[in-house]
């Protein structure tokens, strides 16, 4: 059976499966090594002919589900093996024979059809974000905002951490001295005495050439 059509008298029928493998040639290793991308879709060929008053309208159905190229049901004795229940036409041959009316050979050949994944339908991907997401875009919206302003405007924000090689030691002691030139060439110098968990900042800073060194407050 192919979807609707009974197939009384097929006379050849060949199933043809085949293994995916890449072959790895892997150093100071005798032979290669194959590894396994599971398995092509099973093809089955078959053949045979079509006698009688209705084998012009089965070949017709067979025609419009070879050219509708959609997936049809299909059960032969040789499937029962390969698990094969539904299958895309691929090919497919008509002769007929003259001096015999009503009689048509044909050769078919189908392959096993497997469902693709399921893709997320526009719906899901148009839902409203989360709250938590909601959040998390407008925050990084201000973000970069504020970043393209001080892009334009020439200046950044400083920020400075005072690590001691000394494990344990304490530096709330220190400030940050900074000393530098801006981008048109003017001197600056001035100290970073408070701090905000272990981090010395300094906003509105114009962007240039500056040395930082820790200094006792």
């Amino acid at each position: 059976m192919l979807g609707d059509v009974e197939l009384e008298q097929v006379q050849r029928i060949e199933s043809e499966e085949d293994q995916v493998l890449t072959r790895h040639e892997i150093p100071a290793l005798e032979g290669d090594f194959l590894q396994r991308l599971g398995r092509r879709g099973s093809r089955v060929l078959f053949s045979g002919v079509l006698t009688g008053p209705e084998s012009g309208a089965g070949l017709q159905m067979l025609r419009e589900k070879f050219h509708a190229a959609e997936p049809v049901p299909f059960a032969a004795d040789i499937t029962t093996a390969t698990q094969v229940d539904e299958v895309l036409i691929e090919e497919l041959a008509v002769r007929e024979v003259a001096g015999r009316p009503e009689r048509f050979e044909y050769a078919v050949a189908v392959r096993e059809f497997t469902e693709p994944p399921a893709v997320a339908s526009e719906e899901a991907a148009a839902a409203e974000p989360s709250p938590v997401d909601s959040q998390v875009n407008e925050e990084a919206e201000g973000l970069a905002d504020e970043q393209v302003e001080e892009i334009a405007a020439g200046v950044g924000t400083l920020r400075v951490r005072v690590v001691s090689s000394v494990e344990g030691a304490d530096t709330s002691h220190l400030a940050v001295l900074v000393e530098g030139t801006g981008a048109e060439g003017e001197s600056r110098t001035f100290l970073l005495d408070e701090e905000v968990a272990g981090v010395y900042s300094k906003e509105g800073l114009p962007s240039g050439e500056y040395l930082v060194r820790a200094v006792r407050s």
